[in-house]
């Protein structure tokens, strides 16, 4: 009976970050009825959403911003986020770092043919001999607007093969990546967005998927030692040639080679 109740009420959750306006305010709602939540979140409107571009412009940070708002800091940089990615602004400087560095990477292994996932408007554009663009997102031109995770799927199956793969998301990429390191052949390029949950020592995604359940732990050369070793599990050695922190986020840029398994290793050592 309790699984039942708390699996509607994780639903209505869900449901209200991804319905229609009407739909949202009707499972709001519900939840404040059921006392899942004390308060109904406030709407921003154009004025507010103004103002709190001003503040950060004027080099305030999100607890300033938020004070001077009367809003929590969550709210107020989970919109900010939204407001800056919509106009193109939202970490210019690391998208710049980004490309540069994804220049020199393209030095390094000599691609030919790339599938670029979350690719937006990709930069690899008129780079590469082959690309293949994917973005579930319909308003960019792409060769796929789907899931990445389908489309990989989709070329597994298929047994194609690309000299490099660029996974950049906002979030997490490693559910992708597990398919994605059976397709690469000379490197791989994936953004950690996880890294966004450590601010907020939440340990229930990392936990899972990495093992890291201590905010000590919780860093992007831990996340790499698990690509590492979710790679060679395929048989691939891992190479870090370029990694980049930024703002809570980070990326890493990897070369693959063959990976060589000594199937008798053991027996040797016991000899």
């Amino acid at each position: 009976m309790f699984n039942r109740i708390y699996k509607k009420n994780i639903n209505l959750l869900l449901d209200s970050g991804r319905t229609k306006a009407g739909d949202k305010n009707n499972n709001m709602n519900k939840l404040l009825e059921r006392g899942i939540i004390k308060n109904l979140p406030k709407k921003w409107n154009d004025q507010q959403e103004a103002e709190i571009l001003l503040l950060r412009s004027s080099g305030l940070n999100t607890f300033e911003i938020a004070e001077r708002v009367n809003r929590s800091e969550i709210s107020v940089n989970l919109k900010l986020k939204r407001l800056t990615k919509k106009d193109g602004s939202y970490n210019v400087k690391h998208v710049l770092d980004k490309y540069n560095t994804n220049k020199l990477f393209l030095d390094c292994i000599k691609p030919a043919s790339v599938l670029d996932l979350f690719s937006g408007d990709s930069w690899y554009k008129g780079k590469v001999k082959r690309l293949v663009t994917c973005d579930i997102n319909k308003k960019f031109n792409v060769d796929f607007s789907m899931p990445a995770f389908d489309l990989l799927c989709k070329y597994n199956l298929e047994k194609q093969k690309f000299d490099l793969i660029d996974l950049d998301p906002f979030g997490s990429a490693i559910e992708e990546f597990h398919l994605a390191i059976r397709l690469a052949t000379k490197g791989i390029i994936i953004t950690l967005g996880e890294l966004g949950h450590k601010r907020w020592k939440r340990y229930d995604y990392v936990g899972r998927w990495y093992g890291i359940t201590t905010y000590e732990d919780f860093t992007s050369e831990n996340i790499f030692k698990e690509l590492q070793r979710i790679a060679s599990c395929h048989k691939k050695e891992l190479t870090l040639v370029f990694k980049k922190d930024y703002n809570r986020i980070s990326r890493v840029w990897c070369s693959i080679k063959p990976l060589k398994i000594d199937v008798w290793a053991n027996d040797k050592e016991k000899k």
